[in-house]
């Protein structure tokens, strides 16, 4: 975070408007992570729409890391959209609104190096690392709180106003994790499906 910040500060310092455009669209580049999972939805989709659940099943195993084996049409359909919805949050909008602040690029490699360590260090194979786990967990939760927030108005405004934020209100708390119940709540209101099982456990999230 620091030399991404270092250098758009001597950017700007020399007045190189131009380098420091060119600065941004490039962390902006290699901070979004779009490239790196909208094809494991894509595949799945079309799978799932020929007919072929195994492949479906397949695809949504390399992506999540999670045993798909007995999983029916319906679940597969489920995870797979909850996913997409809050690996496009992490990996896209909150990227944006985080370059978008004052904090030009340093906010967007902040954000993608705060969520990383949140994910990983609270991975059950680094359990000794507790103590950074809560830490990062916390800190992200702070430096999501508003992203989170507008990705589901973005939801509310382009799918069922009323109905998302009904769900995003009454439904958000099912889920282990904040954030994450408030996009998938405002996500499933806004487009008229239910996400999440009885129990609301959080998405499996996989690195970009």
């Amino acid at each position: 975070t620091l030399p991404a910040g270092l250098v758009y500060w001597l950017l700007l310092r020399y007045n190189l408007l131009l380098a420091a455009f060119a600065w941004n669209v490039l962390i902006v580049y290699l901070t979004l992570g779009f490239r790196h999972y909208s094809h494991y939805f894509t595949s799945i989709q079309l799978a799932l729409n020929n007919g072929d659940e195994a492949t479906a099943r397949s695809l949504l195993a390399e992506w999540t890391k999670r045993d798909t084996a007995g999983m029916d049409v319906s679940e597969v359909a489920r995870i797979a959209v909850e996913t997409a919805l809050v690996t496009t949050h992490r990996n896209v909008f909150g990227v944006f609104f985080w370059i978008l602040t004052p904090l030009g690029p340093v906010g967007a490699v902040m954000y993608r190096v705060a969520e990383y360590l949140a994910r990983i260090w609270n991975e059950p194979k680094t359990a000794e690392r507790e103590e950074f786990g809560r830490f990062a967990s916390q800190a992200f939760y702070w430096i999501d709180w508003i992203p989170a927030r507008l990705t589901a108005a973005a939801f509310a405004v382009v799918g069922n106003f009323e109905d998302a934020i009904y769900a995003w209100r009454n439904f958000a708390g099912r889920w282990q994790d904040e954030a994450i119940g408030i996009i998938l709540s405002a996500g499933r209101g806004a487009m008229g499906i239910r996400l999440g099982g009885p129990v609301e456990t959080v998405a499996e999230v996989i690195p970009a």
